[in-house]
């Protein structure tokens, strides 16, 4: 399955907590994709209901109108049963989230429904298209007025880890801490994010996210932990980031 790949926008989301959460934001294409797999499930449903109602006798009428209501509410209940992502979203691996960093409410869900007659069925989806373009983050009209978004739950980690292997080339580079093959490339990733993050963001959450890097990378090298301030924690991490290289290329 091919999906349309734009060049993938950053959303900082803030928490209560102060924690700042950097997602992908979701792609014009990926939201297309998922409003086709959803419609082709909400006529699928339509055509099931008129298919019952006439094998059973109850009436063609009957059988549209309720085929016509489940296909209309389809979109709205599986965001709210499945945690803002119905099954084209799931497909896809997009979801709705707010951008206060909760998770999306019922009411949140029924004004994106309410709001997608006019954006999406109406206008055929032109109009949800050309205010997704024009606002940031890319935003329909349901999703300014919900506080909501769209966004990926795609793992970044092939980009990311190019950015790892690329980070330096030494040929005569001795790596301090030779004991840092004890770590997995995933291990190294979430270290190398947290240290981007807390570059851009030192704020005390993430302050005691590399605390309890510095305290978990001793225990991993079997290293006794020595008191240390925070600008010398994150020195010893980028050490163990850039041995880590090394010793995995060589």
């Amino acid at each position: 399955f091919f999906r349309i790949r734009e060049d993938m926008q950053k959303i900082d989301i803030t928490t209560t907590q102060n924690v700042i959460i950097q997602y992908d934001q979701a792609s014009t294409g990926e939201r297309v994709y998922a409003f086709i797999i959803d419609l082709i499930i909400s006529i699928s449903l339509f055509l099931l209901m008129v298919f019952f109602f006439n094998v059973f006798r109850f009436g063609d009428e009957a059988g549209t109108i309720v085929g016509i209501v489940l296909g209309l509410l389809y979109p709205l209940i599986a965001e709210w049963t499945n945690s803002g992502q119905t099954y084209g979203k799931r497909w896809i691996k997009i979801k709705i989230v707010k951008l206060d960093g909760k998770d999306a409410r019922g009411l949140d869900y029924l004004i994106r429904w309410f709001f997608g007659f006019i954006e999406l069925y109406f206008t055929l989806g032109i109009l949800a298209y050309i205010v997704a373009k024009i606002t940031l983050p890319h935003q329909r009209i349901g999703d300014l007025v919900a506080g909501t978004t769209c966004i990926t739950i795609q793992p970044d980690y092939n980009i990311s880890l190019k950015q790892i292997l690329d980070m330096r080339t030494m040929e005569n580079y001795t790596p301090v801490y030779q004991q840092v093959s004890v770590f997995s490339e995933e291990q190294m990733l979430v270290l190398k994010q947290v240290l981007d993050r807390w570059q851009k963001y030192p704020n005390a959450a993430y302050q005691s996210l590399i605390d309890t890097l510095y305290s978990a990378v001793h225990r991993h090298m079997e290293m006794t932990e020595m008191p240390a301030t925070i600008p010398q924690k994150v020195e010893l991490l980028r050490q163990v980031l850039s041995d880590y290289i090394v010793v995995t290329r060589s």
